[in-house]
């Protein structure tokens, strides 16, 4: 993909931080003699709470960074489903977790990118791009108010 003349270098520069985001998220870490891995989205993932919400910012870097490439709304719409689905996934206990380790919506959205990045690309709408900056303010916002949340609820009792 590295030697396709359509990507500026800007966003070569950009795929590539993709890439590694996914790859340090989902496969980082192997354990040995599997060929189970799984990367800090699994690790973080096992604090309660601030965890997911923490593992749901991290995500949102790679759906944000993603629409510089203009992605149709359908592509973008379905990086928020996977980023939401691995949320909700790691909310619950233990079974949750597991879940999150196999799922690896981070790599999930990597690969739908580079697919709609070997497809000739359509010029974008102005909704899309309107959606295209509202859609990850929601999902940042959204993982800032799962974070703040246990904090308020501490300050409560006091």
């Amino acid at each position: 993909m590295s030697d396709s003349p359509k990507l500026t270098s800007t966003q070569e520069q950009t795929l590539t931080r993709l890439r590694r985001l996914a790859w340090l998220l989902d496969h980082a870490v192997t354990i040995p003699g599997t060929r189970i891995r799984f990367g800090l989205d699994g690790i973080i993932g096992l604090l309660p709470g601030v965890g997911d919400a923490a593992s749901l910012l991290l995500g949102s870097l790679i759906v944000w960074w993603s629409f510089r490439f203009d992605l149709p709304l359908r592509a973008r719409l379905t990086m928020v489903w996977h980023l939401l689905l691995d949320g909700v996934l790691g909310l619950v206990p233990i079974v949750g977790d597991l879940l999150d380790l196999q799922y690896k919506a981070n790599h999930r959205n990597v690969t739908l990118l580079l697919e709609h990045l070997e497809r000739e690309p359509l010029p974008p709408t102005v909704w899309q791009r309107v959606l295209g900056v509202l859609i990850p303010l929601a999902l940042v916002m959204l993982a800032l108010g799962l974070l703040l949340l246990p904090v308020w609820f501490l300050v409560s009792l006091f």
